[in-house]
C-alpha cells in the first residue's frame, strides 16, 4: 500500500493543477466575452444615436416599446408601409454598422 500512496499523490495533484487551469482559462474567457459584449453594446447604442431621427423612431416604438405598426404609423402620422420601411432600413444600416462585430457576417 506504500508503494501506491505516492502515485495516488502525484494524480490527485495532477487532476488539482487541470482544475486549477480550466479555471483560469474559463474565467479568462468570460472577461474577453465581457469586454466584446461592452463593445458590441456601445456600437449598437452609437449606431441607434447615427440613424435618422424617424428610423430611430420607428425603431425603438417597435422593438423596444413593442408597438405595432399601425400604433407606430399613429404616432409618426405615416401609413404602415411607410413604418414597416422606416424599421427595415433602419435594420439594414444596423447590420452594416454591425459587420465585423458578429462572427455571422453573411
Amino acid at each position: 500500500m506504500q508503494k501506491h500512496l505516492p502515485a495516488l499523490m502525484i494524480a490527485t495533484l495532477a487532476v488539482t493543477l487541470i482544475v486549477a487551469v480550466v479555471s483560469m482559462y474559463v474565467a479568462l474567457q468570460q472577461r474577453a466575452l465581457a469586454t466584446r459584449l461592452t463593445l458590441l453594446e456601445e456600437r449598437v447604442a452609437e449606431l441607434i444615436r447615427e440613424l435618422p431621427e424617424a428610423q430611430r423612431t420607428a425603431l425603438v416604438l417597435s422593438r423596444v416599446e413593442e408597438l405595432r405598426y399601425q400604433q407606430i404609423g399613429e404616432i409618426l402620422a405615416c401609413s404602415e408601409q411607410a413604418v414597416k420601411s422606416l424599421i427595415f432600413r433602419a435594420t439594414q444600416r444596423l447590420k452594416t454598422g454591425l459587420k465585423g462585430y458578429l462572427e455571422d457576417d453573411r
